[in-house]
């Protein structure tokens, strides 16, 4: 029930026909971000979404506001790394309606000096948020380890000098750069009729790239470093540990993710057994694999007492070591094959994330898999293969380390 079309000025249409439902999830991704981005323009990706639905010629933020609760609809739009994401849940019967208001709202929008006055502050006000947040502040810094000065390692809202100084002119000259076709993916799942989208899209026509599309950033070699940002507020240590890996297309994609689960996801997995269950010492550990279009993250968060680092840390490493050493069992690898299948089998169930991952899978691969596929590829991996991969990742002097909570210097 998937199709594709790419249009005139390369636009891309993706849509999964779900017949037995009565809603439409809605997505328009531009494959830009803070990866775009120079140090100068960083946040302005962010800036721009801000800005879509702050008023058009014909409506203003209230009028798009009350629109899509007349219809019982949700919408909604974020910004990473590498697309800005514009996103509509609403029942089938008002897709012409939903789409007059997306076609204003990206064409139409005003951009203007009150509107752009105001949202600076809001963002403002969200970058005070961001830095409150230890969780928050404990990946950033991971990503700067791992990313120094590449764009990879760029807060996604931008600092507040850049946001502080954004003019108009800023923010219209990035978008029209990279607001072009080639770099637009429209994709919907539900009660969705795909030449009907695809003629409602061609209304769209952004227009073909001066330019080439969005390339990615070349990468240079780096060393494991730990980084340290004093919150003696607070009355627990928040840890990321993490190193790059794979990009989404690479062909060991699902042994990392199948390595992934059987590490730090879910009540069964050797961290959460071993630092919570066994030890006692954290309430919360989970890992978590990031996949970009040619570079990725794996990293392992966990919240501990001051005293507990170095004994947290000890465990994390030991469990790294045992896996290399020890191997594991075929039952334990079934076990977190199903695990892993059944999250992929129950997220069937949201029309969201289904048009999430066609829009995941065009973006990065530029074709469909089908759930099928991902599951024979998911069976396919055997254990050699994952502890290959174990043994050239999980060496734990290839780490870094991002450590936000009360100075670790107190507690030695």
């Amino acid at each position: 029930m998937y199709q594709k079309t790419v249009l005139s000025n390369s636009t891309r249409v993706v849509t999964e026909k779900i017949a037995n439902v009565h809603s439409i999830s809605l997505g328009i991704c531009i494959t830009t971000g803070s990866r775009n981005e120079t140090s100068a323009e960083n946040g302005v990706s962010h800036f721009i979404e801000h800005l879509f639905f702050k008023g058009t010629t014909t409506r203003t933020a209230k009028d798009i506001a009350v629109e899509i609760d007349s219809i019982g609809g949700e919408c909604n739009a974020f910004t990473g790394q590498e697309f800005t994401y514009f996103y509509v849940r609403f029942i089938d019967e008002h897709l012409e309606k939903v789409w007059a208001l997306l076609l204003d709202v990206l064409k139409n929008s005003q951009f203007g000096v009150q509107e752009i006055e105001m949202e600076r502050q809001v963002i403002l006000e969200e970058i005070k948020s961001f830095e409150d947040s230890p969780t928050d502040q404990v990946f950033h810094r991971l990503a700067g380890c791992l990313f120094e000065s590449h764009p990879l390692g760029f807060p996604i809202m931008g600092p507040r000098e850049n946001i502080k100084k954004f003019t108009r002119t800023d923010l219209i000259d990035f978008r029209d750069k990279h607001y072009t076709g080639s770099n637009l993916i429209i994709g919907a799942a539900g009660n969705i009729e795909h030449e009907r989208l695809v003629n409602l899209a061609s209304l769209l026509e952004f227009p073909n790239d001066i330019n080439e599309p969005n390339k990615p950033n070349d990468f240079t070699p780096i060393s494991a470093k730990s980084v340290e940002l004093a919150k003696n507020e607070l009355s627990q240590i928040h840890i990321a540990i993490g190193i790059r890996t794979i990009g989404y297309g690479d062909k060991i994609r699902y042994p990392w993710i199948i390595l992934n689960t059987l590490l730090g996801s879910g009540m069964s997995s050797r961290l959460f057994q071993r630092l919570r269950e066994k030890e006692g010492l954290v309430y919360e550990v989970n890992s978590f694999l990031e996949l970009l279009s040619d570079i990725g993250i794996f990293a392992i968060y966990l919240v501990t007492d001051p005293q507990n680092v170095a004994p947290a840390l000890n465990c994390v490493w030991e469990e790294f070591k045992k896996l290399n050493k020890d191997g594991l069992e075929q039952d334990e690898l079934e076990r977190t094959k199903a695990h892993l299948k059944g999250n992929l089998l129950l997220s069937l169930e949201s029309t969201s994330a289904r048009m999430l991952r066609i829009l995941s899978n065009e973006m990065h691969l530029k074709k469909y898999v089908s759930m099928e596929e991902t599951i024979e590829n998911i069976e396919k991996v055997d254990a050699p293969t994952l502890l290959s991969i174990a043994q050239t990742y999980l060496t734990p002097n290839i780490y870094s380390i991002s450590k936000v909570g009360p100075s670790t210097t107190l507690h030695k």
